[in-house]
């Protein structure tokens, strides 16, 4: 288990959120991106991550919350469950590290990555999922990671 948060951790921290201030930079040469297909999540959070100030609901200082809402929305847009999984992260260890719930948890976060996941037929990021699931700090569901995994 803290093998696994470690590696969520750092993955969260140095590889995804250098990007989020970059902008693209785009190449005469470069090939159009392929639409992805359309992915009907039942079980999305009525109210937009944008609209959230994380920092205020979880009462925490962590500046990884000031962008929170970006990777989420970012992450549902382009059905980029590794996205959601590292929003996922923050939000859990926030939730379990202040007590508190944001109006969208770490828990809604992972629901959202597996329907996207199990809906795109990606074995990857389905196994990605199940992981977090059947670990005790983040989805604490084993049966559910089985269940992924059939």
């Amino acid at each position: 288990m803290h093998k696994l948060t470690i590696f969520l951790i750092i993955l969260v921290f140095t590889g995804f959120s250098q990007g989020i201030d970059q902008k693209p930079h785009h190449d005469k040469k470069e090939k159009p991106m392929e639409k992805q297909p359309d992915v009907i999540l039942k079980n999305a959070p009525l109210v937009s991550p944008l609209t959230i100030d994380f920092q205020i609901e979880l009462g925490s200082k962590n500046k990884a919350l000031k962008k929170i809402g970006e990777i989420i929305q970012r992450g549902k847009d382009k059905n980029d469950v590794k996205a959601l999984l590292s929003a996922a992260v923050i939000l859990f260890l926030e939730e379990s590290n202040s007590g508190k719930k944001a109006r969208i948890t770490g828990k809604d976060i992972l629901i959202m990555a597996t329907e996207i996941a199990v809906q795109l037929k990606n074995p990857k990021d389905i196994n990605a999922c199940a992981l977090f699931w059947e670990d005790k700090l983040f989805g604490n569901d084993p049966a559910r990671a089985e269940q992924l995994r059939k």
